[in-house]
């Protein structure tokens, strides 16, 4: 069997990592890698240098998930140019696998709203709008979650893979 490579990705605040989770918890033989995790330095520095070994990181990681050969892989992250998704699966040239890419978005109040009851995030700021806004021209699987719950937006995805 073809393992099933998902991406969910989505503008910061839109329950990217939520649905990966709960996506997570319904999948029986399933590796899960979200992004953020390779992100983890101190001092956080974002710059031409530190995205290139994320972004490598990235591959080693989907790859080696791929070679094992679970049912499921699944990647979360914030991917919001098909640039970035293009960069990703060049490293992944040479496996098999069927994959499957879900861009959550929802309306901008709606992300201020997520930004305002999360006391983690702080303050909103003017990037999760701008990687939204570029979210929604992906030629992805888009998923509105705007009037969705969490359990309602895995059903769907669990539609699309199963189908």
């Amino acid at each position: 069997m073809t393992t099933k490579l998902i991406f969910i990705t989505g503008a910061p605040g839109v329950g990217k990592t939520t649905v990966a989770n709960r996506l997570f918890d319904r999948l029986q033989d399933c590796w899960w890698l979200d992004g953020d995790d390779l992100w983890r330095m101190n001092p956080f520095m974002a710059n031409d240098r530190t995205k290139k070994i994320v972004e490598r990181n990235v591959q080693f990681a989907l790859r080696n998930f791929l070679l094992y050969g679970p049912s499921f892989v699944l990647f979360s992250w914030v991917l919001h140019r098909q640039s970035i998704i293009d960069t990703i699966l060049s490293g992944l040239e040479g496996l098999e696998y069927d994959l499957s890419v879900f861009t959550l978005v929802c309306g901008e109040e709606s992300l201020a709203a997520r930004f305002e009851n999360d006391l983690q995030r702080g303050p909103m700021g003017d990037r999760p709008l701008e990687r939204l806004r570029q979210s929604k021209e992906l030629k992805t699987i888009q998923i509105d979650t705007t009037d969705m719950d969490v359990g309602e937006v895995v059903d769907k995805i669990l539609m699309v893979i199963s189908g």
